[in-house]
């Protein structure tokens, strides 16, 4: 739409711009109500479940610590904790949406949102002290 030869009417783009601000939102409701859905032996079945934690340390440590090789090429300090904690924040809540939609397990999905998002409370801070102190070193 960017690179169309015209421009589009300003209620067109208006209101794009507000079914685009209101996914987030929307997600988070679908999410909480999705988590007061669980029921208390759900829940237990989903902290106990190794492939969430397996999943969510992988997104919250794993690939943002595979980005550390680029210390060694001299990338700006600044680029590189912008890649690193971008790559460990947690997962997308529209994936609560998609699980929704295509019939996937949709309170896993959200059980896994809000994991990652309590998690990188602990992770964030970690990764972003990890640079900052390996970072002068090379």
């Amino acid at each position: 739409m960017m690179f169309m030869p015209f421009h589009w009417p300003q209620t067109v783009i208006q209101t794009l711009e507000d079914v685009g601000k209101m996914t987030i939102p929307l997600s988070m409701i679908l999410i909480g109500n999705l988590l007061a859905e669980i029921s208390w032996s759900d829940f237990r079945q989903y902290i106990k479940n190794v492939y969430i934690w397996t999943s969510t340390s992988f997104k919250l440590l794993v690939f943002p610590l595979s980005l550390l090789v680029f210390i060694f090429l001299h990338i700006p300090y600044p680029l590189l904790v912008i890649a690193i904690l971008t790559a460990g924040m947690p997962s997308a809540p529209t994936t609560t949406v998609y699980a929704q939609k295509f019939g996937g397990d949709a309170s896993f999905a959200s059980f896994g949102v809000l994991l990652t998002t309590i998690l990188c409370t602990l992770t964030i801070p970690f990764l972003y002290l990890l640079i900052h102190y390996l970072y002068p070193y090379f």
